[in-house]
């Protein structure tokens, strides 16, 4: 769902650009929560064998709650999107289960933050109106039953911690 949104979006995105001259920005992160814990999807990660940085929830008094050092990317059309979701699929936690080749680990929230700025001319001086939307696109991560599973140790670990998250 996360591409065939980002895909019409960009496709509106143009639309309002070309027809009403509002600007528009585009800007996303993407994260995992884990065993209880929240990483960065989007962070570079040099060593193959490196822990990801744990990250922490935090209240803002105006924006309400946030992701302390997260990351956000500015991205400019649908392929810059294509190119950031791959990067944060491959750092993503999945194991093999009974049930699947590839099993997600985690839950991931992927966040889009559009900003569209319309410029207009009132008694001869330009004002800026902007207006901000901000979309969080889940993906909840599969919880098998361990029977039909298989899984045993970290991925029966894995498993129960799903369902806390």
């Amino acid at each position: 769902i996360v591409p065939r949104f980002c895909e019409e979006l960009f496709k509106r995105a143009e639309n309002l650009t070309s027809k009403k001259k509002v600007k528009v920005n585009v800007e996303i992160s993407f994260f995992e929560i884990y065993n209880e814990k929240i990483h960065d999807l989007l962070a570079s990660i040099k060593d193959k064998g490196a822990k990801k940085t744990v990250l922490k929830v935090r209240e803002h008094p105006v924006l309400g709650p946030y992701v302390e050092g997260l990351s956000t990317y500015v991205v400019n059309s649908f392929d810059d999107v294509e190119g950031w979701i791959t990067l944060g699929n491959k750092n993503r936690a999945t194991a093999a289960t009974g049930m699947n080749d590839k099993s997600s680990r985690s839950h991931s929230v992927f966040t889009i933050v559009l900003t569209q700025t319309k410029t207009e001319n009132i008694d001869g001086q330009e004002h800026d109106h902007s207006v901000n939307s901000k979309i969080n696109l889940v993906d909840l991560a599969g919880s098998e039953r361990q029977s039909l599973a298989n899984t045993s140790g970290e991925r029966l670990r894995e498993g129960a911690n799903i369902n806390k998250s």
